[in-house]
Formats: C-alpha cells, sequence, structure tokens
C-alpha cells in the first residue's frame, strides 16, 4: 500500500515537459474512439478507462449509476475489442431504472456479455458475488459512493480488485475520502470532476503499479501523466460536442422542412379564402401561428448557429492539441528509452495477434 504522505492530487497547473518514465504506460488504448458520446463529465476520463482496461483485463466490470450511459458503454466497448470474454453488468442508480435508449443499445451492441439491471444499488448486491468484482465504477455522487461503499459493495471487489469514484473532486466528506486514499494504492486526477482510482490490493499489472507510482512521484513526471489524460479527454469532449451540434444541424433541416410544408400549406389556403369569405378568420388565425412559429424557429436557429461555431472552435483547438501531443509522443519515440524498448514492443504485438 501507499505511503499517506506520498498521496497527492494530480492538480490542473501547467504541465512540465513529458517524460520518458510515461513512455512505459503507452498503449494504443488510449487512442480509442468511443462510440457511445453524450455530455457526461466521465468523457474527460474515457481514455483514462480504456488503457486501464486494456491493461488491467478485468474478467468482471460492474458499474453503478449509468447516468447516459458513457463510461458503461466505453467500457463494453473495452471489452468487445479486448475479446477476453469479461462480463459486464450496469445498475441504474435512480428509482426510474434504466432509461429505454439505454436497453436499446445495450442489446444491440453488447448482449452477449452486458445486462443492465434496473433494481436499486443496495437491492442488487445479492445478485453479485463477494470478491468476484474485478473493477467497480461508482458513477453516482461521492456521498452515495461512500454509502454503497459501507453497504457492501467495497467486499464485492477482488481482493486485487480495482475501484474507480467519480466526482471524487466534488466531495463533501474529504475525510471519508482521505482515509481511503490512506488505505488503499490510488491516483486521482482532478480534472471532468475529479475521478479517483483506488488499487484494493496488489495492482493487477506493472503498468498499473507504474502508474501508482509515477503519480506519486516527482511533480515534473506527475504532471507529465496528468497531462497526457487530460488533452486525451478534451479530445473526446470536443468530439462529443460537435457530435451534438451536428445533431442540432440535423434538428434545423427537419424544422426548416416543416416550415416550407406549412408555408406551402398556407399559400394553397390563401388562394382557396379568397373565394371563401367564411374561411377568412381561420386564415388570420393561421397566419399568426405560422408567423410565431417562424419567429420561434429563428431563435432556435440563431442558437443552434452559435453552438455549431463553438463547437468548430473547440475542434480547431483539438486538432491544434493533437498536433502538440503527436509531437511530444513523436519526441518520446526518438529517446533511448523508447528504442531500447522498441524489440519488446515488437514482440508483444506479435503475441496479440
Amino acid at each position: 500500500m501507499s505511503d499517506p504522505s506520498k498521496a497527492r492530487l494530480l492538480r490542473e497547473t501547467p504541465p512540465a515537459q513529458p517524460q520518458e518514465a510515461v513512455a512505459a504506460l503507452l498503449t494504443l488504448a488510449l487512442f480509442e474512439r468511443a462510440r457511445h458520446l453524450g455530455a457526461a463529465q466521465m468523457l474527460h476520463h474515457l481514455p483514462f478507462l480504456f488503457w486501464l482496461i486494456d491493461t488491467a483485463r478485468p474478467g468482471r466490470i460492474v458499474e453503478i449509476g449509468l447516468d447516459q450511459g458513457v463510461s458503461y458503454f466505453a467500457a463494453c466497448q473495452a471489452v468487445e475489442h479486448q475479446g477476453s470474454g469479461a462480463a459486464c453488468t450496469g445498475i441504474a442508480a435512480r428509482l426510474k431504472g434504466v432509461p429505454d435508449a439505454l436497453v436499446a443499445h445495450n442489446d444491440k451492441h453488447y448482449q452477449e456479455f452486458s445486462e443492465l439491471i434496473a433494481e436499486p444499488p443496495r437491492a442488487a448486491l445479492d445478485r453479485v458475488t463477494p470478491r468476484s468484482v474485478d473493477l467497480l465504477i461508482l458513477d453516482v455522487p461521492p456521498g452515495e459512493a461512500a454509502a454503497l461503499l459501507e453497504a457492501g459493495w467495497r467486499e464485492r471487489v477482488a481482493e486485487d480488485g480495482i475501484v474507480l469514484i467519480h466526482r471524487s473532486g466534488e466531495a463533501e466528506d474529504r475525510l471519508y475520502f482521505d482515509d481511503l486514499r490512506r488505505a488503499y494504492d490510488s491516483v486521482e486526477f482532478a480534472h471532468g470532476k475529479g475521478l479517483l482510482m483506488l488499487c484494493t490490493g496488489a495492482a493487477p499489472s506493472e503498468r498499473v503499479a507504474r502508474l501508482v507510482e509515477l503519480g506519486h512521484g516527482d511533480e515534473e513526471t506527475g504532471e507529465t501523466l496528468r497531462r497526457m489524460f487530460v488533452r486525451l479527454g478534451e479530445g473526446l469532449v470536443a468530439e462529443g460536442r460537435l457530435a451534438a451540434a451536428e445533431d442540432w444541424a440535423a434538428e434545423r433541416r427537419r424544422l426548416m422542412k416543416i416550415i416550407a410544408q406549412r408555408d406551402a400549406a398556407l399559400t394553397e389556403t390563401a388562394a382557396k379564402a379568397v373565394d371563401a369569405g367564411q374561411e377568412r378568420d381561420g386564415l388570420a388565425a393561421l397566419l399568426k401561428e405560422m408567423r410565431a412559429a417562424e419567429t420561434a424557429r429563428d431563435e432556435r436557429l440563431a442558437e443552434q448557429d452559435a453552438a455549431l461555431a463553438q463547437a468548430r472552435h473547440e475542434l480547431a483547438d483539438l486538432v491544434r492539441h493533437i498536433e502538440e501531443r503527436e509531437a511530444e509522443i513523436h519526441g518520446l519515440r526518438r529517446s533511448t528509452s523508447w528504442r531500447i524498448t522498441a524489440p519488446l514492443r515488437a514482440v508483444s504485438l506479435k503475441l496479440r495477434r
């Protein structure tokens, strides 16, 4: 377990230059593109989640608090890509159960190894054998996460398992989370409302152990590590916003089509009303409704145009960040450490094939 004096938050301060020690952590999973996007804050941490599942190879994953399904379906995507045969279970954290859209997405893509449970987390305890969960993801408010751990979910985690607690930066009961950091090896990221990783026993892989070591190492190395995950997370967040902007653009086209159809209907009605005085009152009311709809349409289109412009601006920033990241990776690959470990990576790649 880690020395309490070494535990620290990877703060959002200006990043230092990349260190060769971080190169040993790099895997292709870091650059995985999420299929299921949304506005959830967990988007910031999906690169880390992809990396963790690729590195730790958990046999069973449980997430409590599906929200929009962003992190849960990212975990399912990683398991599918990995082909490890791991089992995934998603548990709703609200009384309304699992939204129909999430059920449909799960049935379409992951039903062979993924199960969604509509029961509350405490009621679902009996469905999970003690010490059987290799990766427990808690995407709920920090106070609720603490209550769930104390209610029996901590005992469901394997002796060498991992617990991920999202929104750790919002925790009001800091003492409880400080106790967790002292009790277990941990790494915490401040961005995206915070993400705390706890190793309940020995780290499940050398890379995870190295991550914990670097997270508690010198300031420059820790900030380089934080910067890597922050940049990659920003890319997915920008991609999610762009997808939302594209949805708004599609809605704009739909509204314009409806307005065009109504304009055509109005023209036809006006022509008929010339010789039908009894219809004039109805036509005036329809015209008023159409003008109100057009005004509302213009307001919605203006909002959507602004959102699309913002998304394009963020995408341009993302491209610049990616170019900087590629330059950093290029520098890492030219380093002595990278060249020395080239044969090992080649052998690893062949074994994966």
